[in-house]
């Protein structure tokens, strides 16, 4: 989604025929009001960082992916510790039940 969305926003699609130069400017204005906030998602954009054809080219905002990029990696740690918390709480309890038996 946001690929497609820079590339529009930077004028990678050219149309020479005049009827289709509205349809752009329309498009362009659309999807500057309704989609201007998609880089800003923290779904979409971990979405678009961990796919190995987009990474972290995809981004219009420089702003906008280095925040998406500590999103990331703020949830990656978060998720390393809560699962080295749950090992930690398995293995006191594995130990504790083999002292009651």
């Amino acid at each position: 989604m946001i690929p497609i969305i820079t590339s529009v926003q930077l004028g990678k699609l050219k149309m020479s025929h005049s009827d289709l130069k509205e349809l752009i400017d329309n498009l362009l204005v659309n999807v500057k009001t309704r989609l201007d906030h998609i880089e800003k998602n923290k779904t979409i954009t971990a979405a678009c960082l961990l796919d190995p054809r987009v990474k972290d080219t995809c981004f219009s905002d420089s702003v906008n992916r280095t925040m998406a990029v500590n999103n990331l990696n703020r949830e990656l740690e978060n998720i390393h510790y809560k699962n080295n918390n749950l090992s930690s709480s398995l293995i006191f309890l594995n130990k504790n039940y083999k002292k009651l038996q």
